[in-house]
C-alpha cells in the first residue's frame, strides 16, 4: 500500500535556538513520518510548501527508504547523504541517526521557567568596633625653625628653705644652711653615752658603781712591781681601772646607760693590758664586760690569764641597733682564783660606748 508524501512540515528554526532544540525537532519529524506510513523525512529547498530560514534547513517528506520524492520507483539519489541546500548548507537526512552528543557531554534540559530570584540577604550589617588607629598626621612640617630671640627671663628659683649660716641635726646628721638657703650635711653627730669612760674624773670612780674595794688608780708610770701600784702606765693619763691583782679577787664596776631613741651605729670599745703570774694553757683568772638589756645579756669583752700582754690592746664591738631607746647596764667584773702569789691583773682604760645620734 502506497502513501502519498507527508504534508510538508513547515518549521522555522531560529538562529538563536540551541542545538538541543534543533535535534528535538528533527526527531519529531521522524515520528511524524512514521505515523504517516513509515515515510522518511528529508529537508530540501524547492519542494512545494517547503520553506526555510536562512539560518537552517527545511524538512521535506519522501516515501520509502532511499527513494526519491517523485513516486518511490526511481533509484536512490546519488550522494543522498551529502546533499546540500541552495545556500550551500548541508541537508540533514532524517533516516540517519543523529549524534546528539556535543563533545561527549550530555546536554542538560533547558530550564524555561521563571528566573530564580531567591531571597535578598537581609542579614544584619557588620557593626564591629570602629577603627581607632592613630590619625593620619600627614607629612611633618619641614619648614625652617622659629629662630626668634630666646626667652632670657630669669628662671624660677625656689625660695630658700633655711636661713644661711644656721645649723641643725637630723637623724644623727649635722647640717648647715648654705648661702642659697639649702641644707648641706657636714658630718655625723656622735654621742659618748658613758660617764667618765677613761676613769680620769675626780673624785675617782665618778659615774661608776663599785660595791667593793677601790678599782680606779692613778698610773702615771709603770709600777715595776711596787705594791698597790699598777704594772703599766695609764693608756690615757692619769688614771686606769685595775681588776684582780690578788688572790681570790672579785672586783666589779657598773654603770646605767640611756641609749637615745633613733640612735644608730652603736659601738662599744676599750683598751686592755693583762699581767699574770699564771703559767700553762688553762684559763684560770677571767675578766668580762657585759651589757644587760632586760633579760638579754650581751658579752662585749672576755679576757683571761691566757691573754697576757703589757701593751695596751684595743677592742671594738658593734652593738645591736635594737638597743636604741632602751636603758642598759654595763657591768665590768674581774675574778681570780686562790693560787697564792700567782694572780692576774686586768688593766682597762679609755673605754667608750658611742652612738650616732643628735644631742
Amino acid at each position: 500500500m502506497e502513501f502519498s508524501a507527508a504534508p510538508a512540515l513547515k518549521l522555522r528554526v531560529l538562529k538563536q535556538n540551541r542545538l538541543d532544540r534543533f535535534v528535538e525537532l528533527s526527531w519529531l519529524a521522524l515520528v511524524v513520518a512514521a505515523a504517516n506510513g513509515g515515510c522518511g523525512a528529508r529537508i530540501e529547498p524547492g519542494d512545494a510548501g517547503a520553506t526555510r530560514d536562512d539560518a537552517g534547513p527545511v524538512l521535506r517528506g519522501h516515501v520509502g527508504g532511499g527513494v526519491g520524492g517523485d513516486g518511490g520507483n526511481s533509484a536512490p539519489d546519488a550522494g543522498a547523504d551529502s546533499k546540500v541546500s541552495i545556500d550551500g548548507s548541508p541537508v540533514i537526512d532524517a533516516t540517519v541517526p543523529i549524534d546528539t552528543r556535543a563533545n561527549d557531554v550530555p546536554l542538560a534540559p533547558v530550564d524555561s521557567g521563571p528566573p530564580d530570584l531567591g531571597h535578598p540577604d537581609l542579614g544584619r550589617p557588620d557593626l564591629g568596633p570602629p577603627d581607632l588607629g592613630p590619625p593620619d598626621l600627614g607629612p611633618p612640617d619641614l619648614g625652617p625653625p622659629d629662630l626668634g630671640p630666646p626667652d632670657l627671663g630669669s628662671p624660677d628659683v625656689p625660695p630658700p628653705v633655711c636661713v644661711p649660716g644656721s645649723n641643725r641635726c637630723v637623724a644623727g646628721n649635722v647640717q648647715i644652711c648654705d648661702a642659697t638657703g639649702a641644707w648641706q650635711t657636714t658630718g655625723t653627730a656622735t654621742q659618748e653615752l658613758l660617764v667618765n669612760p677613761a676613769f680620769d674624773l675626780a673624785p675617782l670612780e665618778t659615774g661608776w658603781t663599785n660595791p667593793g674595794s677601790p678599782i680606779v688608780y692613778q698610773a702615771l708610770a709603770p709600777g715595776a712591781g711596787v705594791t698597790n701600784h699598777p704594772d703599766v702606765a695609764a693608756q690615757s693619763l692619769p688614771n686606769l681601772a685595775w681588776f684582780g691583782g690578788l688572790d681570790s679577787a672579785d672586783d666589779r664596776l657598773s654603770q646605767s646607760i640611756a641609749i637615745p631613741a633613733g640612735a644608730s651605729q652603736l659601738t662599744f670599745s676599750l683598751f686592755y693590758a693583762v699581767v699574770t703570774g699564771k703559767t700553762g694553757v688553762t684559763e684560770l683568772d677571767t675578766f668580762d664586760a657585759t651589757l644587760l638589756a632586760g633579760t638579754q645579756v650581751i658579752s662585749v669583752a672576755h679576757l683571761s690569764n691566757l691573754n697576757a700582754t703589757d701593751t695596751w690592746t684595743p677592742v671594738s664591738v658593734p652593738l645591736p641597733a635594737a638597743l636604741a631607746g632602751q636603758t642598759v647596764t654595763l657591768q665590768l667584773r674581774g675574778v681570780t682564783n686562790t693560787n697564792v702569789n700567782r694572780f692576774t691583773s686586768f688593766y682597762l682604760d679609755t673605754m667608750s660606748l658611742q652612738a650616732v645620734a643628735c644631742p
